[in-house]
């Protein structure tokens, strides 16, 4: 818990630590904020997110998680994620949250269509680490979408290529 004496202010205060990283998980992707997005990760961080390719659980890590991110979604000419309230299950120094999440994405001269759209349950697992909570692990699981999925597809070959015009490896 935090350092309070109280255990329910202090459970208190961890709800609202734990609420600020989920708000800059939306507000830092759509911002382009991409370093402080990052830190809303730890380096051990496990993602599975079978509607974008990750059918099974991997280990990434928050940078380069940040940075495959980055590569699709800079490319987007506008991108809108949108969280429910989160619930929240604190056990100590870890968390367990359910949110649902709506994103909408936006990208001039697709074919069939600029827009893409996906709704589904985000489950994060959190730890407490030195200075703030941060995300370990990220479950998407898509309910619906809708729209032009090439819109995402687009912007990932879009992203790719930027990087290795510019010789970054991705």
């Amino acid at each position: 818990m935090s350092g309070s004496a109280d255990p329910e202010l202090g459970a208190l205060a961890d709800r609202a630590a734990i609420v600020d990283v989920i708000a800059d998980l939306a507000l830092t992707l759509d911002l382009g904020e991409w370093e402080r997005y990052a830190d809303c990760f730890s380096e051990d961080l496990s993602v599975r997110n079978p509607h974008f390719g990750a059918v099974e659980a991997r280990r990434v890590g928050g940078r380069r998680w940040m940075a495959g991110v980055r590569r699709t979604q800079a490319q987007m000419d506008a991108r809108h994620h949108v969280l429910s309230t989160p619930r929240i299950e604190l056990d100590g120094d870890r968390a367990e949250i359910v949110v649902l999440q709506q994103a909408r994405f936006v990208l001039a001269e697709v074919p069939g269509g600029g827009v893409y759209q996906v709704g589904g349950s985000l489950r994060l697992g959190m730890v407490r680490q030195p200075g703030r909570w941060r995300i370990h692990r990220l479950e998407f699981d898509v309910l619906w979408d809708d729209g032009n999925r090439e819109v995402f597809e687009e912007a990932a070959r879009r992203g790719a290529a930027a990087e290795a015009a510019e010789g970054i490896d991705g």
